[in-house]
């Protein structure tokens, strides 16, 4: 049945180009068209509807990441683990 609503400009469909994954770089340029609810199943529109600030989420993380490898790399962790599967640590930093 067809549905005017999926005709916008008499010459597209903004509906259905929302959800075509090979539209990415058309629909950047006219998000103002865009049906967000299409473009949701769009596997190639994650960066549209979810934009991620990388740079803050490094600094928001750095004080975890540093607990993180400061438990991970712990010497006494690192002994048990070579203690319990019979590695030779020693040996391995020599090769490191």
């Amino acid at each position: 049945m067809f549905r005017p609503e999926f005709i916008v400009d008499n010459r597209v469909s903004w509906v259905w180009l929302s959800r075509n994954p090979n539209a990415i770089p058309l629909l950047e340029k006219k998000l103002d068209k865009v049906d967000w609810v299409f473009l949701s199943e769009n596997p190639n529109a994650i960066h549209l509807i979810a934009p991620l600030d990388t740079e803050k989420m490094r600094k928001n993380c750095k004080e975890f990441a540093e607990k993180l490898a400061a438990y991970v790399f712990h010497p006494t962790r690192l002994l048990r683990i070579c203690e319990t599967y019979g590695l030779d640590l020693e040996e391995y930093f020599e090769m490191v």
